[in-house]
């Protein structure tokens, strides 16, 4: 699929459509977070999910993905 064709999908898609890195970090973002979460694709792309929840859930959350990670 072109790039323009993928861009055309994902403006136009009611889903939220994200990619991360290997550390977690949002590397891309389509606009549809700001209408689900509130928040532009800006103030998305640079951080992690964990950074959007109540620290101690995140704490909590971020261990299990280091443990399924792990295995």
């Amino acid at each position: 699929m072109s790039e323009g064709r993928f861009r055309i999908l994902v403006e136009n898609s009611t889903d939220w459509i994200w990619e991360t890195d290997s550390a977690g970090i949002f590397s891309y973002t389509s606009p549809k977070v700001e209408a689900l979460l509130g928040y532009s694709p800006d103030e998305v792309i640079g951080k992690t999910p964990f950074d959007f929840m109540i620290k101690h859930e995140a704490q909590q959350l971020l261990r299990s993905f280091e443990i399924a990670c792990s295995n």
